[in-house]
């Protein structure tokens, strides 16, 4: 990342840390690494008219970023003689190969500080010198830069009240916290100094600086992975839909691909494009989007579940029409790719604290007379897993009870979830269902936690694909139907032969085939196994097996 004077006082004061820094070298051979000065002196007003982009440095990482400042004032009505002086110009600039002495608290900027005590007088980038440091209101330590927990975006913030610290028009200040540097390039004041930053990651090494950044979070900052679909490195291409930049997608809902965003402050959001269509569908979706959320409004565990954050419509006359739906939390991943793919590596604990949570989340639905309609592991998000935190996903396909006939909701064999994961009773032809349907799924989900996959779900010849022997009509061989159910009825009667207050016994009233004997989501809740496991734990350790089991991204 690229830091560039671009005002006259940034441009005097970059010249003065150069003079002092070739002055006395060993004192300031620390500042020096985050310096790039330019080989020869060109006059001050040549500086302000200088205004182009920048090459990477030869000499860096291709996997840097780097953070400049450059100048763009006008000479207009400052001193001739002034405007003829010749003087040092060139960057700042910052990158994971020349790290902060504190990496936790990051790249600090400022006049320095306790020079007495630290030869590094407590920064990283030298704004200006001691001594002229009061004329452009410079503070010791005026910003900090760092990468960001979840995100990986880098930000800036101000340890003081004052600020006197601007990034674009957003004030940056101790009250406000991190401002993420959003943008591929923009303004920032710092006190009296004007710099443009700029991000100067080559496009061919993105993906390996990336993963060197995310590596850098873990090993060095000890964060969680970070969201894998808000690695990117803004660029002029970024989408801008209020004020979010659309990032990488994050999943495929029942009817459109799901992307995260993020605004300056650092809040993730997923976001649904509903584009163009028939507005009287969309209004309809819109509403049962609406009346959804304004129902898990107080509701107990409606945290475990996908809420609406905002809804953005297009202005009148706007050619594209789309309308951006944003959910909050952003799930790092779901079931399938944070847990499933890497089962061995948690301990039955975390895999009971993923089970208790999901069903809390779905009971916050059956609260709110909801039906999910698709509960399966690519339903089911990981927030986190240090601690372990779990949300509901993909609401789009969910039922509203209230709706319907009292019978239930009307089935639609081979239409709508995913097949190995439906209950018997949705695959039967003229027939009814409601919450217990979401039951069995859970059920589902908790046999491939705790007892690994079920055969009985696979169609035969295809490993991977989920099939279900209780379509009608069959989507399999009468045969291999046969075989399934038989299969099932062999596990199920294993399940319901372990002792009352295991989680075996728990899955066997869920996958129980009448939806009536089935557990409800408030039995499975009473269940010692989920009642003691639906809050997060606080342990550092909890979720690993072994070392660094949850650095897979």
């Amino acid at each position: 990342m690229q830091h560039i004077p671009i005002n006259l006082k940034a441009v005097i004061a970059f010249d003065e840390v150069c003079e002092s820094i070739g002055r006395e070298p060993e004192k300031y051979n620390y500042h020096a690494t985050f310096i790039k000065r330019n080989d020869t002196q060109i006059k001050v007003g040549e500086a302000l008219e200088l205004n182009q982009p920048l090459a990477p440095d030869a000499n860096s990482s291709p996997h840097a970023t780097e953070l400049s400042f450059s100048s763009e004032a006008t000479a207009a009505d400052e001193d001739v003689d002034l405007m003829n002086e010749p003087i040092w110009t060139g960057r700042y600039q910052f990158s994971l190969d020349q790290r902060p002495e504190l990496p936790k608290i990051g790249w600090r900027a400022g006049y320095g500080r306790n020079w007495n005590s630290d030869p590094k007088g407590c920064t990283e980038l030298l704004l200006a010198m001691r001594d002229t440091a009061q004329q452009y209101r410079v503070h010791g330590t005026h910003v900090l830069f760092n990468v960001l927990a979840d995100s990986g975006a880098f930000g800036i913030r101000s340890p003081h009240p004052d600020g006197r610290t601007r990034v674009g028009t957003t004030a940056v200040n101790s009250k406000n916290g991190f401002i993420v540097l959003i943008n591929e390039k923009q303004i920032v004041e710092i006190g009296d100094l004007q710099y443009e930053l700029r991000f100067t990651v080559d496009p061919k090494h993105e993906s390996a600086f990336q993963a060197e950044k995310s590596q850098y979070m873990i090993d060095i900052l000890f964060m969680e992975t970070p969201i894998s679909h808000t690695l990117i490195t803004p660029s002029a291409y970024d989408v801008t839909i209020g004020k979010w930049k659309l990032r990488k997608a994050a999943g495929a809902g029942s009817s459109s691909v799901i992307k995260a965003a993020i605004n300056d402050s650092n809040k993730l959001v997923a976001v649904r494009t509903l584009t163009g269509g028939v507005k009287v569908y969309y209004d309809a979706e819109l509403a049962k989007i609406r009346q959804l959320d304004r129902r898990l409004d107080g509701v107990q565990y409606s945290d475990k579940v996908l809420r609406l954050h905002e809804i953005i419509q297009p202005p009148d006359g706007d050619e594209r029409n789309d309308t951006y739906v944003l959910f909050t939390p952003l799930a790092r991943g779901d079931l399938v790719t944070k847990v499933l793919k890497d089962l061995d590596h948690f301990p039955k604990s975390t895999r009971e604290q993923i089970f208790a949570q999901m069903i809390a989340g779905v009971a916050a639905l059956h609260q709110a007379k909801f039906v999910h309609y698709d509960i399966s592991p690519k339903n089911i998000g990981i927030r986190s897993l240090k601690p372990v935190t779990v949300v509901i996903l993909d609401l789009a396909s969910a039922w509203d009870v209230g709706d319907y006939h009292s019978h239930g909701i009307p089935t639609t064999p081979g239409h709508g979830g995913t097949p190995g994961f439906l209950a018997p009773e949705r695959e039967v032809s003229d027939s009814w269902f409601g919450m217990p349907s979401d039951m069995w799924s859970v059920g589902c989900i908790g046999f491939d936690l705790f007892r690994g996959g079920r055969r009985w779900a696979k169609q035969a010849g295809w490993a991977t694909k989920v099939g279900n022997p209780w379509r009608e009509p069959l989507a399999m061989s009468p045969s291999d139907a046969k075989d399934h159910i038989s299969d099932y009825g062999y596990h199920h009667e294993r399940l319901s032969a372990c002792k009352p207050d295991s989680i075996e016994r728990l899955l066997a009233r869920l996958l129980t085939l009448d939806p009536g004997q089935r557990a409800t989501v408030q039995e499975a809740l009473q269940h010692p196994c989920v009642k003691d496991n639906i809050e997060p734990a606080t342990d550092a350790n909890v979720g690993e097996k072994r070392s660094r089991s949850l650095q897979h991204t």
